[in-house]
């Protein structure tokens, strides 16, 4: 399978794009609100033809991205299980969601918002390369398209 990264990439699949989009978001983590740049990726790549579409990928992205943090639970429950008594594995498993929880919101709700980025920003341009793709060629410029 040849990956497209043209005007026709949402050829690649939903998950394809959305693993693009968690990878820059990993790749990316050095800067303040990753999350965010890949869901734009996920999205950009996708061109959903609505903006709920693009939200998806987006919000995709961030779940595949959020996996390895599920890792995080078991340490916390192994930590738990070393305290020796019940109450400081509930106590130290109870923090360790809480934490989840809060980081899936960020991470998953960051991506999401991306996606909805992406779509304001290039919802032209992802109307005129679903043309494209359609009809082969595009009889329309970029410049026409905004008149």
């Amino acid at each position: 399978m040849a990956l497209n990264f043209d005007d026709s990439s949402h050829e690649n699949g939903f998950w394809i794009n959305a693993l693009i989009g968690a990878i820059a978001a990993f790749v990316l983590g050095f800067i303040p609100f990753s999350t965010v740049l890949g869901g734009v990726v996920a999205a950009y790549l996708q061109k959903g033809e609505t903006q709920m579409e693009n939200v998806k990928v987006g919000a995709a992205a961030g779940g595949i991205l959020f996996l390895p943090s599920l890792l995080a639970l078991f340490a916390f429950g192994f930590l738990g299980l070393l305290s020796g008594s019940a109450e400081g594995f509930i106590f130290i498993m109870f923090i360790g969601v809480i934490g989840l929880i809060l980081a899936g919101l960020y991470t998953i709700g960051a991506c999401a918002l991306g996606g909805l980025i992406a779509h304001a920003v290039w919802e032209d341009d992802f109307r005129k390369a679903r043309t494209t793709a359609t009809t082969g060629s595009s009889t329309e410029t970029y410049e026409e398209a905004q008149y």
